[in-house]
């Protein structure tokens, strides 16, 4: 194994006819690295992923990007964060707070299971965040550089919104002048949110 090693090209016009017509001054030169790919680099396989909230069990996918030709076993701690969505409330990734993998030569990806749990909040969209990492103080180590560490998962809640007139018949006396009839959301947990619709009597 070795550090990436870095190299310059650089842009000269070799023809001494052409070169007072072209102007090489500003972008003349570009820089190349060279990495090691006997490292293992992993990365999740999407930036951002989508689960209906039912109570299921989903997973997203860890993959090797390069470093196909390493002998050697890794280890790697994923871990989850809270966002809108709450561990233990809104999803489940397992006992304790980081949950530990073996990736071993032969194997190209890794499926990190969690569970999506269903309940009776309206929330239309909930997300949390999954991140991966080395293990601390374990060798050998991974690299991550230019893939993507940290995955968002969102759950999108399909129940319907059922709207509708709170109350089926609203009397008032003829000398009112005007009332309101009160809207809300019925179902799954009734609310006013809805404006009141203003009626006025002649």
């Amino acid at each position: 194994d070795e550090a990436d090693e870095g190299f310059v090209i650089l842009l000269e016009a070799v023809d001494p006819a052409v070169a007072p017509f072209v102007d090489l001054s500003t972008h003349n030169t570009t820089l190349g690295r060279i990495y090691d790919n006997d490292k293992l680099l992993i990365g999740f396989q999407q930036a951002q992923y989508e689960f209906p909230e039912t109570n299921e069990t989903h997973e997203a996918v860890i993959i090797k990007v390069n470093g196909t030709k390493t002998e050697q076993t890794y280890l790697i701690d994923v871990s989850a964060r809270d966002g809108s969505a709450l561990n233990r409330l809104d999803y489940i990734i397992g006992k304790g707070d980081i949950q530990r993998f073996t990736i071993h030569p032969n194997q190209q990806s890794i499926q990190f299971r969690f569970e999506i749990l269903e309940d009776s909040v309206v929330e239309y969209v909930e997300s949390f965040t999954i991140s991966l990492e080395n293990a601390p103080e374990v060798e050998p180590r991974f690299e991550t550089q230019g893939t993507i560490t940290t995955t968002r998962i969102n759950i999108t809640d399909r129940t319907p919104f059922v709207i509708g007139f709170k109350q089926n018949l609203t009397t008032v006396p003829e000398n009112v002048g005007s009332f309101d009839i009160s809207v809300a959301i019925l179902s799954p947990d009734p609310v006013t949110v809805v404006p009141d619709v203003n009626f006025e009597i002649f």
